[in-house]
């Protein structure tokens, strides 16, 4: 599942991965972020979770990781949510419950993981953030268990977006 997630990647597509609990979204999320970082030099990208601690506890430890080992990790500030990259890029962070922590972020690429717990405003939001000229690869993806809720109306055009459906049984 994270090997197809992976290979639908195109410039500006909208992706969409389904998947039960431990197929790794969150895992192939970070990589995600990390692939974007090196492909987008000198933007920003967005990463948004459902709950902030969900992103600092799970996601931004993923992606520094990666960062790191690939030379690309120039810092973080905390208190502004951003990651600094070495290719003059950064990466910010927020979350869907705290709408506050979107507003006024443009970025080049956005991914958001456990968009099943979002209200629709933050995701309208986010998406309304994707607005950064100069991204060599700009893409927005997601990441979400199967219920739909909102999300039906958003992602049933599969014509403008491209939806990875993906069963816990590929853990």
């Amino acid at each position: 599942a994270q090997k197809r997630f992976l290979r639908a990647f195109r410039k500006n597509r909208t992706l969409l991965l389904c998947s039960g609990v431990g197929v790794g979204k969150t895992h192939v999320l970070a990589f995600a972020a990390f692939r974007l970082a090196w492909l987008n030099p000198g933007v920003t990208g967005l990463v948004v979770s459902h709950i902030l601690s969900h992103v600092r506890t799970e996601i931004v430890p993923r992606i520094i990781a990666l960062l790191r080992e690939s030379g690309l990790y120039a810092g973080e500030t905390r208190m502004d949510r951003v990651i600094h990259l070495t290719n003059g890029g950064s990466i910010q962070y927020g979350s869907a419950d705290r709408p506050d922590s979107l507003d006024g972020k443009n970025a080049a690429w956005l991914l958001g993981d456990e968009i099943r717990y979002w209200p629709r405003s933050s995701y309208d939001t986010a998406a309304a953030r994707v607005r950064q000229r100069g991204a060599p690869y700009p893409l927005k993806a997601f990441c979400y268990t199967p219920e739909l809720n909102w999300m039906f109306d958003e992602f049933a055009d599969t014509n403008a977006r491209t939806v990875i459906p993906a069963s816990p049984l590929e853990n």
